[in-house]
């Protein structure tokens, strides 16, 4: 059934249209092509710039110093922004140990070293992030920052750089604060072409945990990661 689209002018005293407001009458089809040529509103998206996938501690012959095996992915849903919204799984190295699935988010900011950085150029990183876990409850904030130095190329990775990373960490279920500091190495090899569109690259991470109320401990391990090329 087609719809009607009428328009009603005012009636004179003789019941009829008035010359005057036939004169001044909007047509009926001029009213229905605006209608017509008004352009339709595109649906709103959210585009989600930048997704990083990776995993650590998953090789057959990994180091007995890696902490945990992992797999995990984060959305970026700015590019320009730090922010990072993921989830991962992991399981502690230990024999017997229990699966745990969390949900993370961080916001980063990174004084980054740049494609021509030579060594003894200094990197500054500022980083506030969040944990939820449903399996084991946990809900924790943190705060972290670093100083680090560029280092010359170690064969067979392509970048180096030696790291000093202070942090403090809220556990809102027990109520806790955790005060830590952890120096480490890095080490970067990039598997992928310059002009690939997806970033491929190898991380090695060896440090070593400093807490106030708990034996220092040695960590480490290698780390794949594939994200979008910047």
């Amino acid at each position: 059934m087609g719809a009607a689209l009428v328009l009603l002018a005012p009636l004179g005293t003789g019941g009829q249209a008035g010359a005057g407001d036939r004169d001044g009458a909007f047509p009926v089809g001029e009213q229905a092509a605006l209608f017509r040529e008004r352009p339709a509103m595109p649906p709103a998206r959210l585009t989600l710039a930048a997704a990083e996938v990776w995993t650590r501690g998953l090789a057959p012959d990994a180091t007995s110093l890696a902490p945990e095996r992992a797999v995990g992915m984060s959305l970026r849903p700015l590019r320009e922004a730090g922010l990072a919204v993921g989830w991962e799984v992991h399981r502690p190295a230990q024999a017997g140990a229990v699966a745990h699935s969390d949900v993370t988010w961080r916001y980063a900011w990174e004084r980054s070293r740049g494609p021509d950085a030579q060594p003894g150029a200094m990197l500054l990183g500022l980083t506030a992030g969040g944990l939820f876990s449903v399996l084991e409850p946990a809900i924790t904030q943190g705060l972290s920052t670093y100083v680090g130095l560029v280092l010359p190329a170690l064969l067979p990775w392509s970048t180096a750089e030696l790291r000093l990373a202070p942090e403090v960490r809220f556990d809102a279920l027990a109520r806790a604060w955790t005060l830590a500091a952890t120096p480490e190495l890095r080490a970067e090899t990039v598997l992928s072409a310059p002009a690939a569109p997806l970033r491929s690259a190898v991380n090695l991470r060896l440090g070593y945990r400093v807490e106030p109320e708990a034996k220092p401990s040695l960590g480490a391990f290698v780390e794949w990661k594939l994200s979008p090329t910047p």
